[in-house]
């Protein structure tokens, strides 16, 4: 099986930098159906197509290649360019990317995003592990979800490109999936693919999510191959946002033990931070956290689909720096505190 049009995706996400557009792309999934893989294979791909590595210095920059064409969808082209030298150290040494380094381009939270969108060079892509840790429509009080919101509606002069992925879409923040987003991945099952632009007219509802729904229709886990292709194809004929599906080759074996390599590298990095702070300091923050910032707590809590502060909450508002505004405990490790406590509790009521 051929995938060109995953090539073609991918240079019109060029493209479209090149227009000084906004791209975020948010691929979406029921679990376990390859969101992270997507992710991966456009992020890839966009590395491979304009991607440089010098040989001297081991910088990595996108190349001025650019993407020419009349911006139809499947009539744009690649102009092929001499090799540039190194923008770092001036060296002609270069060669052209062969396979992405998660390393560079990989997010675990929102604070690594908030920084890599300043530090990378211009037409860089960035692949965020989870968005569900910045995109969230519940966690509309955050400080991360404020302050990303405000981040992308100015990164547009750094010409990147966001790869995220969440499980459902219908869970975005309002403002970053009706304002922001600029293509909606859905994926139907492990590598097929419906492609989605919103609408730009004056509309309630960019995306049509009623007409959507309708036109998808039911499936489950065991549903045939052939019938997701119908229903592909009748979302294409009948849906005014969607502009294409097509299949992405499985992430081979060794390129996703690469990811989850690093993934659990930062992972780590994230809870040695968290072990570096004294444990005092710790309970120190989280009282002034609560003595200051009750109201703001009481009001996050009231807006929420709870009756009490989530982890998530918990990790923004009392496990928080309140001068740098960093997180000191993230939500998995206040989970996993509860459930320590919870296990000491039940031994002693027992």
């Amino acid at each position: 099986m051929t995938y060109e049009k995953l090539t073609q995706f991918v240079q019109y996400v060029r493209y479209m930098q090149e227009q000084e557009l906004d791209v975020i792309v948010n691929t979406t999934a029921p679990k376990g159906f390859g969101k992270s893989s997507g992710g991966i294979q456009f992020s890839r791909k966009y590395v491979q197509l304009f991607g440089l590595d010098c040989l001297s210095c081991r910088h990595q920059w996108m190349s001025t290649r650019q993407v020419m064409g009349s911006g139809d969808y499947l009539q744009l082209e690649i102009i092929k360019d001499i090799m540039q030298p190194c923008p770092k150290c001036g060296s002609n040494d270069v060669a052209r990317v062969q396979e992405i380094d998660f390393d560079r381009y990989l997010v675990y939270d929102s604070d690594e995003l908030y920084d890599l969108i300043f530090d990378l060079p211009s037409f860089s892509p960035i692949l965020p592990d989870e968005g569900s840790r910045f995109m969230m429509g519940e966690d509309w009080m955050k400080y991360e979800n404020k302050r990303m919101k405000k981040l992308f509606a100015v990164m547009r002069t750094k010409y990147l490109a966001l790869f995220t992925n969440i499980q459902k879409f219908q869970w975005t923040d309002r403002k970053i999936k009706d304002d922001m987003t600029t293509f909606w991945v859905r994926i139907l099952s492990r590598g097929l693919v419906i492609l989605l632009q919103p609408d730009l007219s004056e509309c309630k509802d960019p995306w049509h999510m009623d007409e959507f729904q309708k036109l998808m229709g039911s499936y489950h886990y065991m549903t045939p191959r052939s019938e997701l292709l119908k229903m592909a194809q009748r979302l294409y004929d009948k849906h005014p946002c969607v502009f294409d599906f097509f299949f992405i080759p499985k992430v081979p074996d060794e390129i996703y033990a690469k990811y989850k390599a690093a993934r659990d590298k930062k992972i780590f990095e994230r809870r040695t931070k968290e072990k570096e702070i004294d444990q005092k300091d710790i309970a120190k923050i989280a009282a002034w956290n609560l003595t200051n910032r009750w109201a703001e707590i009481k009001g996050a809590v009231k807006m929420s689909r709870f009756d009490r502060p989530t982890f998530k909450m918990l990790e923004e508002f009392v496990f928080s720096d309140p001068k740098s505004q960093e997180h000191i405990v993230a939500y998995t490790t206040l989970r996993n505190w509860q459930t320590d406590i919870n296990r000491i509790v039940n031994r002693i009521t027992k």
